[in-house]
């Protein structure tokens, strides 16, 4: 596949896809399945470098393993969640160390070209266009479409490319889920809903309540 036929789609800007949009994807021999208005495509030799040009239509365009995961434009309560919960580890990481948002890129053997909600970096180089390297942590905030792949795909890739932190946020409940890498293997290691407050010693100290998250 070449990025023309990503450039090819002409999907409704930043909406879910529906039956008709799925009907007339162009490319033959993939295999295509949509969920909640999430496309996935499979079997279509997709490389990394076919995102280098993907259109501007308000979609989240992520190569994950060999799936290319077309997702819709985010809510505003994912954006408002995602702003707060930077603004907090941004007050509380060590020095040498950057918090990214999407559409931030990451490329890792495993996982590909992914854009995750949150990043924390140690020594980035600013002067590049993606992170090549392992984040120290990655955060993903769930959403009624994306809450399957982030809570399973992604944290599965991630783990196999060594990204020693993983979050999900649920804006919905709300709460925040943590896990850290050991032995080869996510383990839980905090876990906070409500007004409650999840405080790790690990990657940096940091506290997160996630009421705190969700108000105006």
């Amino acid at each position: 596949m070449t990025a023309m036929g990503l450039t090819g789609l002409n999907l409704p800007y930043g909406e879910a896809l529906t039956q008709e949009d799925f009907d007339r994807i162009p490319w033959a021999g993939a295999k295509f399945e949509m969920f909640n208005g999430v496309l996935f495509v499979s079997e279509g030799n997709i490389a990394v470098e076919d995102l280098d040009d993907v259109p501007d239509d308000g979609h989240r365009y992520e190569l994950l393993g060999e799936v290319l995961v077309v997702s819709p434009a985010p809510t505003l309560l994912h954006q408002h969640v995602s702003r707060r919960l930077q603004t907090i580890l941004e007050a509380q990481v060590p020095e040498r160390r950057d918090v990214f948002d999407a559409p931030t890129e990451l490329i890792l053997p495993a996982s590909g070209r992914s854009q995750p909600d949150l990043m924390v970096v140690v020594d980035a180089d600013l002067s590049a266009k993606a992170l090549v390297t392992p984040p120290e942590l990655i955060v993903e905030i769930l959403s009624p479409r994306t809450c399957a792949t982030d809570m399973t795909l992604k944290k599965e890739l991630f783990r196999e490319d060594g990204c020693p932190h993983y979050w999900v946020v649920d804006p919905d409940e709300p709460s925040v889920l943590a896990w850290e890498l050991a032995g080869g293997e996510y383990v839980e290691v905090g876990r906070a809903v409500g007004v409650e407050t999840m405080e790790l010693k690990r990657p940096f100290p940091v506290a997160v309540t996630p009421q705190r998250l969700i108000a105006r």
